[in-house]
């Protein structure tokens, strides 16, 4: 038979990164294009079974949905699948109705993570698709091509006249031992166009491990789609995968897909000695957690050839951490000791940030930005929360009146979705920008930023660093006479008296009426400080 596998385009109309966010899609770009791999290893079954396949990675290959469907004319198809996700579910869907047209001999199918049931029969209506594939389809590829076989699927079943087609979902059965899936045919892929912002290009990606049973699970996508019972490979396994991907495909930047690289110490440990005795001359990064890494690891995954941790922070607050919603094992010591321990060992550390936790208020977000200026990671993700269909979030969310929009574009990680109890969407939306765009290379010419800062160095008493930081604003920007105001305050609290009342000359230069100046005075003179945030408010 012959088999189309297609990772759907997006960039021209909403770029999605695909296999983010546990498989459910994440907003993406032209600088962060990553392989399907569950499209690679459903290739390599297939062709174990002697199915012709051509794989089509639209996005890197600068493929618009016109331009796929015209490399499909003219050719027979069997089975044609395309990939679907949720941020991008209405421009997918319409992608697929448009294959079922041009090739109505053909299976159709959709290819997805979300198995919420009301989105699947939405898909499955919208597209036309004759199925979707929802589970594991690693090993059973074949079988549901020639509808041998329904498991982890979804479709629509013929009803009576009256009552219309019935929604029909198969569980399916995730894959027991991942050792038994065959490496990926990375040779279908535009290899050399792969790029992750942390590492460049060319990249890889290896999946090694699936499942997550931690408690993050309250609103993280990972156990929603891969279950909370964690399966992985064996360390020789994953070398020879890598084997094939340095040696036979000439890549040397490896990212590790895991949710958990290092969920076992010993295993990671054990593969590294095997790169280190190969003598490849890669670099790799992975995501994991802080209380999965010990010192003597991240020693071996440096000479291993590691360079970057993307660990999951998710707020500075420390009380949020540790409640469900949080990154419960997490203390603020423990990723000051891995933020000391990776400069060190010139492993660059990447915080993973969420902003908008239900139990999280304005003062949560000062200790969020706090924590970046304290620790200093070297790069940041910031994303919303997003109440994922499927999570207890989401439940929760409905059942509280939480969730602003339930239209799955807004669900791509940085759009405001919902509100909380303690958090506007403003709030949120103001506080993720100035995170997001200054992150921990601090903006000094950035106003909003230096607002936040303020906040936080006022609730944490740190005055001498908001002085510092303070100084190099107001040596920008001298005009803006709220943060001189500001700043004159701090002076005060260091009982920098001088200072303080050389900030106050100034202000008194450009505006002899400035609001509160004359209290400002009065505070010099009789060395009382004011309230730091007069007019930062």
């Amino acid at each position: 038979m012959r088999i189309a596998l297609i990772n759907s385009p997006s960039l021209s109309v909403r770029p999605v990164s695909r296999s983010m966010a546990g498989g459910l899609g994440f907003d993406g770009s032209e600088g962060m294009l990553l392989p399907p791999l569950d499209l690679a290893i459903m290739a390599a079954t297939l062709r174990q079974t002697g199915e012709w396949v051509d794989l089509i990675d639209a996005d890197p290959l600068g493929l618009d949905a016109a331009a796929v469907y015209a490399r499909l004319e003219g050719q027979q198809w069997g089975f044609i699948v395309g990939t679907v996700s949720l941020p991008t579910l209405e421009q997918d869907a319409a992608f697929l109705a448009e294959l079922r047209r041009r090739h109505p001999a053909a299976r159709i199918a959709g290819k997805t993570l979300v198995r919420d049931h009301a989105v699947l029969k939405a898909l499955l209506e919208k597209s036309a698709a004759d199925l979707v594939i929802h589970g594991e389809a690693d090993l059973t590829i074949t079988d549901i091509a020639y509808g041998r076989s329904r498991a982890g699927t979804a479709w629509l079943e013929a009803g009576a006249p009256d009552t219309g087609p019935s929604f029909r979902f198969d569980e399916g059965s995730p894959v027991e031992d991942l050792n038994q899936l065959p490496i990926p045919a990375r040779e279908l892929l535009p290899n050399e166009r792969y790029i992750y912002p942390l590492l460049g290009t060319p990249v890889a990606t290896l999946q090694t491990s699936r499942g997550c049973p931690y408690p993050c699970g309250y609103y993280c996508p990972y156990p929603l789609v891969e279950g909370v019972k964690w399966r992985s490979q064996t360390p020789e396994r994953i070398f020879a995968e890598l084997k094939e991907v340095v040696e036979r495909q000439g890549i040397t930047k490896i990212y590790f897909r895991d949710a958990t690289f290092t969920l076992n110490q010993e295993r990671v440990a054990k593969l590294c000695d095997l790169i280190i005795a190969a003598g490849w001359p890669i670099e790799w990064v992975c995501e994991t957690r802080v209380d999965c890494l010990s010192d003597i690891l991240l020693e071996k995954m440096r000479a291993a050839g590691c360079v970057g941790l993307l660990v999951g922070v998710e707020t500075g607050d420390e009380q949020v951490m540790h409640l469900r919603e949080g990154k419960k094992g997490l203390t603020i010591p423990m990723l000051a000791h891995l933020r000391e321990k990776t400069f060190q060992l010139g492993i660059r550390l990447h915080f993973l940030l969420i902003v908008g936790l239900p139990q999280e208020t304005r003062e949560s977000l000062v200790a969020t930005y706090d924590l970046i200026q304290r620790y200093k990671p070297d790069t940041i993700g910031v994303t919303i929360i997003t109440p994922y269909p499927g999570t207890p979030l989401h439940t929760e969310g409905l059942r509280e009146g939480w969730i602003d929009s339930q239209q799955w574009k807004d669900y791509g990680g940085h759009q405001i979705p919902m509100h909380t109890p303690n958090l506007t969407r403003a709030v949120r939306k103001r506080f993720d920008r100035i995170v997001f765009e200054a992150g921990p290379a601090w903006n000094p010419d950035d106003a909003d930023a230096v607002h936040w800062l303020l906040r936080a160095g006022t609730a944490l008493e740190r005055w001498d660093p908001l002085a510092e930081q303070l100084k190099q604003f107001v040596s920008r920007n001298p005009s803006d006479l709220s943060i001189r105001f500001a700043l004159a305050g701090v002076f005060l609290r260091l009982n920098r008296r001088t200072d303080a009342r050389r900030e106050h000359d100034s202000i008194s230069l450009l505006d002899q009426a400035f609001d509160g100046l004359s209290e400002l005075a009065s505070a010099i003179d009789e060395s009382e400080p004011v309230l730091t945030e007069h007019h930062a408010a």
